[in-house]
């Protein structure tokens, strides 16, 4: 069985995502050029400004909980070691968004002394995303009538905002 507090987190998770999901499709909307990093990898103003979203999204839904961020990374900001961690790719497959391609992600989980306890996977190009919790195996893709809130079909009712209060985990 799942905990409860467990599968509320990953949906926190998704909204959370879906959030940053909305925030890379504006910004290709509007263009974003590209440079490569240090280690020859491509970023874009996408990639920082939806990490800087969830990093602030996540300082409130899980207050003190250090995060493994992979632009901080690159620039060589990393947390101290902690048996709880948040570990953010805010724009997996930059190649895929610079060239207009939709297989780019959002992911976001928690890890407890070495174990995902929550995550997400939005994939905002698709307006799909996927949650799962410890203890169960991930959950499918929402219908079309709970998308998730960056895809342009999905329904209003089917937004939803995380609570600012922390979760227990």
């Amino acid at each position: 069985m799942i905990p409860q507090a467990d599968r509320n987190l990953a949906l926190a998770l998704a909204v959370l995502a879906a959030e940053a999901g909305r925030l890379i499709l504006e910004i290709a909307a509007a263009g974003a050029d590209s440079r490569v990093k240090g280690d020859g990898s491509p970023v874009t103003v996408a990639d920082e400004r939806a990490e800087a979203l969830l990093i602030e999204g996540l300082a409130h839904l899980l207050p003190g909980v250090p995060v493994l961020a992979e632009e901080l990374a690159s620039a060589g900001t990393l947390p101290a070691r902690h048996d709880e961690m948040l570990v953010i790719d805010p724009l997996d497959g930059t190649k895929e968004f610079i060239a207009g391609r939709p297989e780019y992600t959002v992911n976001v989980a928690l890890v407890a002394g070495g174990v995902p306890v929550a995550g997400a996977v939005h994939a905002p190009a698709l307006g799909r995303c996927w949650a799962g919790a410890r203890w169960s195996p991930p959950a499918p893709p929402w219908s079309p009538s709970t998308r998730c809130a960056s895809s342009p079909t999905a329904p209003a009712a089917g937004r939803a905002t995380p609570s600012p209060r922390r979760w227990p985990v």
